[in-house]
């Protein structure tokens, strides 16, 4: 999944927010098609349109939200240049299994718990829409609204808005 920007983007907190938004639906494709990554690839595109890619080989295969975003978020700060604004952001999963990689006996049992909450969590996004259920690090922040952007989720693109005067 990828998301090119209206506007290119400058503000960490932002790409974050996006980053988290884009793990999730992987993780979530990947568990609708019973599919485990073993590799997660970052995609940035720069406002030059110079594109750089970037992967790390996870230690066991998941499909789990968190465990993809804190790979797309070790790249991402590893290799974005900060001080350029950045026109596409994209995470994608490969090294593909139909099982998960091993874990040992504690985290298999915590991967678990994750596993029933996050199809849980599938099957609101399935009845409500993909937004109705988020990683609080997938929502942007107040402070960036104040700035006068707001991102709408899952349209690629940016809109402004006006602040209203008390």
């Amino acid at each position: 999944h990828e998301e090119t920007f209206g506007d290119d983007i400058g503000g960490a907190a932002e790409l974050e927010s996006v980053l988290a938004d884009l793990s999730q639906r992987v993780a979530a494709r990947l568990r609708e098609q019973g599919l485990h990554a073993g590799t997660i690839t970052l995609k940035l595109r720069y406002a030059n349109f110079q594109t750089i890619t970037r992967a790390e080989t996870l230690p066991e295969s998941t499909q789990l939200d968190g465990v993809i975003l804190d790979a797309a978020r070790r790249l991402l700060r590893h290799h974005w240049d900060r001080r350029r604004k950045v026109r596409l952001l994209g995470v994608q999963a490969s090294g593909l299994t139909s099982v998960a990689g091993q874990a040992n006996l504690l985290e298999a049992s915590q991967q678990q718990k994750w596993g029933r909450a996050l199809a849980a969590t599938d099957r609101l996004r399935n009845r409500y829409g993909f937004s109705s259920v988020q990683l609080a690090s997938a929502l942007v922040e107040p402070a960036e609204k104040a700035e006068g952007t707001e991102m709408k989720r899952g349209s690629g693109q940016r809109r402004k808005f006006e602040k209203q005067s008390s």
